[in-house]
């Protein structure tokens, strides 16, 4: 995390007493955008030309079809965690920072009620780190800035290369924070770190009241494959029951609902 960041999160736990790090992810996630085929595509109708660039999602061209930008997965989680006591949100994107105007812009002109991102946080230009390795490094940054009062962290992503980096380090993350407090034995710090499938979610919170009929290949309500459905969402370290474990759609129901009662509750 760039130096700015570093002395911002210093006025974060001074000046603000950061218990809750909330992390979002942009594309796929608050946020549907147009991927290379389909955006090449918008882009050549809307400008009756070529397409004149190999690449899309490094390019401010990505981010410049509004009409072709929808809501995420769990875009309606954000007003509840925008602005919340004690809580910091973070927009944690893999693109690159040369794209952090038109970023900031999209995210000003789709974000529920104009909320305010506490932080923006894109991916250094010409990084070689792949994008997982890169976030959980963004993601220990962030916790570590927050300081000794944080007890709550949640990110939120889409992308399966990114839950599984971050998902192997959720538990590193976790004791390196209590290990940090201010004196405080590790077992008495009470701080919770949970990685959260936004597709998964953004299932519930659409249709909570009806079947899920996949998340992937090995997401599924049927009883028959209960094994790899609790292997999926295992793995992802959703602190799952046992017993809701063994039923896919209980599983991702008890996943939404356990944040919309936690985001929700003042």
């Amino acid at each position: 995390v760039e130096a700015s960041a570093r002395e911002e999160g210093r006025v974060w736990e001074e000046g603000s007493g950061v218990r809750e790090l909330l992390i979002f992810d942009m594309d796929g996630t608050l946020l549907l955008t147009p991927g290379k085929a389909e955006g090449i595509s918008l882009w050549e109708a809307a400008h009756h030309a070529p397409y004149p660039h190999p690449s899309w999602l490094d390019r401010p061209e990505s981010l410049s079809l509004p009409d072709a930008i929808s809501p995420g997965p769990v875009l309606q989680l954000w007003p509840l965690c925008a602005g919340r006591g004690g809580a910091r949100t973070v927009v944690l994107t893999g693109r690159v920072e040369g794209l952090r105007a038109a970023t900031e812009r999209v995210l000003a002109e789709h974000l529920p009620g104009a909320r305010a991102v506490d932080r923006l946080v894109m991916k250094p230009a010409g990084s070689a780190m792949k994008t997982a390795e890169w976030k959980v490094a963004a993601v220990r940054g962030l916790m570590a800035e927050c300081g000794a009062r944080l007890e709550r962290v949640a990110v939120w992503d889409d992308d399966a290369r990114n839950l599984a980096a971050l998902c192997a380090a959720r538990h590193s993350l976790q004791r390196a924070l209590e290990a940090e407090a201010d004196g405080q034995p590790a077992a008495q710090r009470r701080v919770e770190v949970r990685v959260m499938d936004a597709v998964a979610a953004g299932l519930e919170l659409a249709a909570p009241h009806t079947s899920v009929s996949s998340r992937s290949s090995s997401l599924r309500s049927s009883g028959e494959e209960a094994g790899p459905v609790a292997a999926f969402l295992g793995a992802r370290g959703l602190l799952l029951s046992a017993q809701a474990a063994a039923n896919g759609e209980a599983a991702v129901r008890m996943l939404a609902g356990a944040w919309r009662e936690g985001l929700g509750g003042g």
